[in-house]
């Protein structure tokens, strides 16, 4: 009677696990159908818009109103050089105040921020930095 109960609870283990193998593959097959979920499109970036961004504060050593460019001389000594070309998009201030290309003068400290666009720095802003003559005279 024993040996009746062990295979009757064995035949009732092995059709409960074929019900559970059966109810399972099917999800298992529509799960592995689906596939991990899908990658984006890599994002595409023209060179326009791959542009660096960049700051240099020095002396103006040069200014070409023709090409609309000035060149900034930075570092120890001021022994590296910059040249930006300073577009309509450019803001340009002196003493606090909106201003143009023209009124820069060599030998002035600026502040100038730019894109490294297709091997040129473009500025997007130029800011004559105030002289100190003001506190020398104390």
């Amino acid at each position: 009677m024993f040996s009746r109960a062990i295979s009757r609870s064995r035949c009732v283990g092995a059709s409960v696990l074929l019900g559970v193998t059966l109810a399972a593959v099917p999800a298992l097959a529509q799960m592995q159908q689906k596939g991990p979920s899908p990658v984006p499109p890599p994002v595409t970036v023209t060179p326009a818009e791959r542009a660096t961004t960049d700051q240099v504060e020095g002396a103006v050593k040069n200014i070409d109103p023709g090409a609309g460019t000035l060149q900034v001389s930075f570092g120890p000594l001021g022994l590296f050089r910059r040249t930006i070309e300073v577009t309509d998009n450019t803001v340009i201030q002196v003493d606090g105040r909106q201003a143009t290309l023209s009124d820069i003068r060599e030998g002035e400290k600026v502040k100038a921020s730019y894109e490294r666009r297709e091997e040129k720095n473009v500025a997007t802003r130029v800011e004559v930095m105030p002289t100190q003559e003001g506190s020398k005279g104390r």
